[in-house]
């Protein structure tokens, strides 16, 4: 998004702070979305009617628990340099990144937690604003509940989570 903070950027659907994201109504979110990702099928415009207010719940929830929380940033549908992948979220936590993928069922399958790892490389690798930085993976089925487990180094939560784990990187020496 542009300083202001009204227009989407080239590199993603939306980009703001976590009190503006918790703040924005999810349909104007999805609007932003819907402008970024021009060819997105009505089962991905659903997801992200389903995805926004969730992400904004745990972000709701994690400015109440860590004023530091304040400072983060939230960019959805960031697509990664030279190429036409997408990590659904990206919340810049202090020095640290952390890369969401939201998949709708109720566990995660050896295929996602793939997906979800080939962001974390490939932003930690060949992004130079990643370098240097912690880069942690976070696979969220989002019919689950509860932190679930940590499979090839992402950490697979349900939506209610979210909050705890970005609580819990947050804090991290470094971050």
């Amino acid at each position: 998004m542009t300083a202001d903070r009204d227009e989407p950027s080239k590199a993603c659907g939306w980009e703001s702070d976590l009190p503006t994201f918790e703040k924005t109504k999810p349909r104007i979110i999805r609007t932003h979305l819907e402008g970024f990702v021009r060819d997105a099928s009505p089962e991905q415009i659903s997801a992200w009617d389903d995805s926004i207010p969730d992400l904004q719940r745990e972000v709701r929830e994690l400015l109440t628990r860590d004023h530091a929380a304040a400072g983060y940033d939230a960019i959805l549908e960031y697509e990664l340099p030279l190429e036409s992948r997408r990590p659904d979220a990206i919340f810049l936590a202090g020095a640290g990144v952390v890369v969401v993928e939201l998949k709708g069922k109720d566990s995660a399958s050896r295929a996602d937690v793939d997906q979800a790892a080939a962001y974390v490389r490939d932003l930690r690798s060949y992004h130079s604003a990643c370098h240097g930085r912690r880069v942690l993976g976070v696979l969220i089925p989002t019919h689950a509940r509860g932190w679930l487990a940590e499979r090839s180094g992402i950490q697979i939560c349900g939506p209610d989570a979210l909050d705890t784990v970005l609580a819990e990187f947050g804090r991290l020496p470094g971050n």
